[in-house]
């Protein structure tokens, strides 16, 4: 077993868009989250390790709850219906950690594959101290396609292995901490050793659980962000730089913004265009934007009777009870209406998620 590392001829960096840059090949669930074809699922808070660093936020930490696309829910069928309605391609397993749950992790990778089909594509998140060979085999067992390691205790590398051998594309994906240079590269040159699969490192955080340990060791944020550590970037971005020349395996920094302007925007993106109803479009955020009349019921249906005289599509608009849904193409042909006829009618534009209905923003027409 083994590559032959420092024979490797100098291989290209691959750059994707807000920063992301790769040696060798990107992980498959990597390439599905780029795509925003990926349910994250948060399969709960519990740990049993408490890492300094760690961004969770005080609502999940600690607490066994679950999270579908940020969206809580109390089951299995539950997170699964989340997907279906995605239509999502796979499924990424995060906590906490989840081996702390393993049932419940059992069943929705077989509830996702029976669901969803044999392709679609699982990748769990683990700190590996839980990892036994036994529960690799009931994961592989169940669906299980990927797995990433996140541990900087050389005693659950080995595990790498293991999943290698039970046909598990297997890598480690860590948090890229400023003066730690050294632990990435033997992370690296394990791997290599090991033929593992990849390794992700991630752009350090900043969140208010984490910003007081951070700042007692030293570490400060980036001015231009806010959200992640000065430094954190350019170590990682030398780290793939060594792994060019130096080893075969893949390696992968992923900056902290790509989840917000990539992988969740194109996750909004896709959930909004197949929820989206013939009233409603979607904006170049993913969010479901339509026009709202709110008033009583008589002046509701004076206005719908209106829309239908002037041959308005049906499927434009649609009484609610109480208010009228339109799309926002029509905003226009309803403010005239409205002015015309003196309707005292309360009419706006408003953009909301596609999931959770969470309004985020409300402009006033009338």
């Amino acid at each position: 077993m083994g590559r032959t590392a420092m024979s490797c001829s100098k291989r290209k960096m691959r750059k994707l868009e807000w920063g992301t840059v790769y040696v060798g090949e990107l992980p498959r669930g990597c390439k599905l989250c780029h795509e925003g074809a990926k349910m994250v699922l948060f399969i709960t808070g519990l740990c049993n390790r408490r890492c300094w660093y760690c961004p969770i936020s005080y609502e999940r930490r600690g607490r066994d709850v679950i999270y579908a696309n940020e969206i809580r829910v109390n089951s299995i069928d539950e997170a699964v219906k989340v997907a279906e309605e995605m239509e999502a391609e796979g499924t990424g397993i995060t906590g906490g950690e989840p081996l702390m749950v393993m049932d419940r992790l059992l069943m929705v990778i077989r509830e996702l594959k029976r669901t969803l089909g044999a392709d679609h594509h699982i990748h769990l998140y683990t700190n590996g101290s839980l990892l036994t060979k036994a529960a690799l085999r009931r994961l592989k067992n169940a669906g299980l396609d990927e797995i990433r390691i996140h541990s900087m205790d050389r005693n659950d590398w080995m595990k790498i292995v293991w999943a290698k051998e039970l046909g598990i594309t297997a890598g480690f994906e860590v948090p890229v901490i400023p003066d730690m240079e050294d632990l990435y590269k033997e992370m690296i040159l394990y791997l290599d050793e090991v033929e593992g699969d990849f390794i992700n490192l991630n752009e350090l955080e900043v969140s208010e659980t984490n910003y007081m340990s951070l700042r007692l060791r030293g570490y400060s944020a980036k001015h231009c962000t806010y959200t992640s550590i000065e430094g954190s970037e350019e170590l990682a971005l030398r780290l793939v730089e060594w792994a060019s020349t130096s080893v075969s395996v893949s390696v992968h920094y992923c900056p902290a913004i790509v989840k917000d302007k990539v992988q969740l925007k194109r996750r909004l993106l896709r959930i909004a265009h197949r929820r989206r109803k013939p009233y409603e479009k979607v904006d170049e955020e993913g969010l479901i934007v339509r026009g709202i009349v709110e008033g009583s019921d008589g002046l509701i249906e004076i206005l719908c009777q209106e829309l239908l005289r002037r041959n308005v599509r049906e499927e434009l608009f649609q009484a609610l009870g109480g208010r009228l849904a339109f799309h926002p193409n029509l905003a226009d042909t309803i403010v005239h209406i409205v002015e015309i006829l003196g309707l005292p009618l309360k009419v706006y534009v408003e953009r909301r998620y596609p999931v959770g209905d969470l309004v985020v923003e409300i402009t006033p027409l009338i």
